[in-house]
C-alpha cells in the first residue's frame, strides 16, 4: 500500500503523541528532514508526494527510537550549531545553545585583542573538545592563524572531533590529543586562549535532569567526580600560570555556581573577571582576562 508524506507524518506525530513524546510535530520534521534530505517546509509543500517503502521502513525505526525518548541528534548523527552541522553520536555530549554564546565572545575578544599580537599565531586551547564544535566553530570563524589544541579523554570523542575538523575544512587548524584537563596544564603550554566547557553538573543533581539526558549522554561528560564545581575549580588552579601574560580564558558553568567561582578565582589571584549571562539570565560563562 502507498503512503504520502503527508499520511507518514500525521501516523508518526499520532504515535509519538501516545507515547507521550513533547512536541512530536517538531521531532517528526526534523527526522523526515534528515531522511529525505530535504527543509522542513519543503515537506508540507511535498505532502501529498508519495513516500518510497525504504524510506517507510527507515522513518518507522526513526519513530521507535524516538518513542523510546532517544534524542533527535542521535538518531540522525547530527547536529546545527553556530552556523555549522557536526556529527554526533552517544559517545559525545550534544551541544547546547548557551556553549554559542561562548563561542560568539572568544571570537569576539579574538578580533579585538589578535591586533596586539602583529599577527603572530595564537595559541587555543579547547579543553574537553567533545564532537569539537568550539574549537571547529572557533577555527571557522576567523581567517587570521591560529593552532588549536584540541583536548578529550575520550578516543571516541576526538575521532568524531576529527571528522567534524575534515567536514569543516579547518582540519589544518586544530591539533587533537587525548589528554586531561590536569596532564595538558601541567605542561604549562604557552597559551593565548582557553576553551573550556567541563563537566559541571553536581552527581547528586542526576534525578533533576530530563529523563533522556540520563539514559542516553555520556555521564562522564556531564557530570563532576564529587560535586559540579570539581572541574571548574582544577583548570582555575591550573591556569593560574598565566598570570601575568595576556590571556583570555573562558569558561562554561552551571548556573549557580559564579559565587564559588568568584573565591576561587581571588584565591588565585585572577584580578579581572566577569561572568556572561545566557539566555535565561543566568551567569553561564566565567570569563577571565590577563
Amino acid at each position: 500500500m502507498k503512503h504520502t508524506i503527508g499520511e507518514i507524518y500525521k501516523k508518526s506525530i499520532e504515535y509519538l503523541k501516545n507515547k507521550n513524546i513533547e512536541r512530536p510535530e517538531i521531532s517528526v520534521q526534523y527526522l523526515l528532514s534528515h531522511l529525505l534530505n530535504i527543509s522542513r517546509l519543503q515537506i508540507f509543500l511535498e505532502f501529498e508526494k508519495i513516500m518510497q517503502n525504504d524510506h517507510i521502513d527507515k522513518m518507522r525505526e526513526y519513530i521507535k527510537r524516538r518513542a523510546l525518548h532517544e534524542p533527535v541528534q542521535y538518531i540522525t548523527g547530527s547536529v546545527d550549531f553556530y552556523n555549522s552541522v557536526f556529527k554526533v553520536n552517544k559517545n559525545v555530549l550534544i551541544p547546547r545553545p548557551e556553549t554559542e554564546i561562548l563561542v560568539d565572545t572568544a571570537l569576539k575578544l579574538f578580533n579585538e585583542r589578535s591586533k596586539d599580537l602583529n599577527d603572530k599565531t595564537w595559541n587555543i586551547a579547547d579543553l574537553g573538545c567533545g564532537c569539537g564544535n568550539i574549537a571547529v566553530s572557533f577555527a571557522k570563524g576567523t581567517s587570521a592563524t591560529v593552532k588549536i589544541t584540541a583536548i578529550d579523554i575520550s578516543n571516541s570523542a576526538l575521532e568524531l572531533a576529527k571528522k567534524n575538523a575534515e567536514l569543516n575544512n579547518v582540519s589544518d587548524k586544530i591539533v587533537f590529543k587525548n589528554l586531561s584537563f590536569n596532564a595538558f596544564l601541567d605542561e604549562k603550554p604557552k597559551l593565548h586562549m582557553i576553551l573550556a566547557n567541563p563537566p559541571y553538573i553536581d552527581p547528586k543533581d542526576k534525578n533533576t535532569l530530563a529523563s533522556h539526558v540520563i539514559a542516553f549522554e555520556p555521564h562522564s561528560a556531564l557530570f563532576g567526580k564529587k560535586s559540579g564545581l570539581d572541574y571548574p575549580l582544577e583548570i582555575l588552579t591550573k591556569t593560574s600560570y598565566l598570570i601575568g601574560s595576556e590571556f583570555v580564558l573562558l569558561m562554561e558553568i552551571g548556573w549557580d555556581q559564579s559565587n564559588n567561582l568568584i573565591d576561587k578565582c581571588q584565591a588565585c589571584g585572577f584580578e579581572k573577571y566577569e561572568f556572561i549571562k545566557d539566555y535565561n539570565d543566568f551567569d553561564r560563562i566565567l570569563k577571565i582576562t590577563g
